[in-house]
């Protein structure tokens, strides 16, 4: 039990302090892939726990760049927008390195050709 009344009161200090409300009167999501620390967007979920009726979760973040981790109590919505956030950095990365193994394998294969009309290779270097 005093565990749970330390994580209260470490999430409750942890919540938005903005008074800017969005127009259904909800307070605005807060960018949880952000570091509070850093500042950068390097935060990763390592576990989310459902809470009381379901509206709400505690989440464990990590900061790969400065490492800081932290645990709040998130809202399902900003859960959701955490997951989408994470999602999308991930297809964005996914892409990023499928164009940079094109590109580098295209540079490999246009050495080879190279080598292979200088003839400084042949059938001879391909051992079986």
């Amino acid at each position: 039990m005093a565990s749970y009344r330390r994580f209260r009161f470490h999430a409750r200090r942890n919540r938005v302090q903005s008074s800017e409300a969005r127009p259904d009167g909800e307070l605005p999501l807060r960018r949880l892939v952000l570091c509070r620390d850093c500042g950068r967007d390097f935060v990763a979920l390592i576990d989310a726990l459902e809470c009381d009726d379901g509206s709400r979760w505690a989440v464990m973040l990590r900061c790969g760049a400065c490492e800081t981790q932290r645990l709040l109590l998130v809202s399902t919505a900003e859960l959701d927008a955490l997951l989408n956030e994470l999602e999308w950095n991930a297809l964005t990365m996914e892409a990023d390195a499928v164009h940079l193994w094109r590109e580098r394998t295209a540079d490999e294969i246009e050495i080879f050709v190279t080598a292979l009309e200088r003839d400084l290779i042949g059938t001879d270097d391909f051992g079986h």
